[in-house]
């Protein structure tokens, strides 16, 4: 056989949920998965400053009509302009964009865990955009996004054509 290890059955636990509140993250990823009824977003996020800075927040962000809310929500709160109509997002344009997470406690499979509920827009980004609005027009929307299968998974900039060619830098 090989080398026998001693283990000790009595350590506590060292992870612990963060506590509810607001979350100033970062998004450190995106993976497009399938799931049994519609394809989601796996997210990572990178809390980026407070007590909890450098650990993360995992999230699923589903493409189901069910969930059309929160998709809409979260790419809204990444940057992505408009009030109305269908807008093309892909998930490696919103890598490094910060975003604010509010948190909320659950119980899952017997255990308390803490998910991401509402996201909300970060200051960098709001004015980042608003500086983009000063200097360009927004594209006009078409109709009104009912689900979000119809928001396919290019831009967390405003929808022109100069700013749709940069990635913006955001400081937190």
């Amino acid at each position: 056989m090989g080398e026998k290890y001693e283990v000790d059955l009595d350590v506590k636990d060292q992870f612990a949920p963060l506590p509810e509140g607001d979350y100033t993250c970062v998004v450190e990823s995106i993976d497009v998965r399938n799931g049994p009824q519609s394809k989601y977003w796996n997210v990572v996020l990178l809390i980026a400053d407070g007590q909890h800075k450098g650990l993360h927040i995992y999230d699923n962000i589903s493409m189901a009509e069910k969930a059309a809310w929160k998709f809409r929500d979260f790419v809204r709160a990444i940057g992505v302009l408009g009030t109305t109509g269908k807008v093309s997002v892909d998930p490696d344009d919103i890598v490094n964009t910060p975003v604010i997470a509010t948190c909320e406690s659950e119980e899952y499979n017997g255990r308390s865990r803490v998910r991401p509920v509402r996201y909300k827009r970060h200051e960098s980004v709001q004015a980042y955009l608003d500086k983009e609005n000063a200097t360009a027009p927004v594209a006009a929307s078409t109709s009104t996004v009912s689900t979000a299968a119809t928001v396919t998974a290019t831009a967390t900039a405003p929808a022109t054509p100069d700013s749709a060619k940069k990635k913006p830098t955001f400081t937190i």
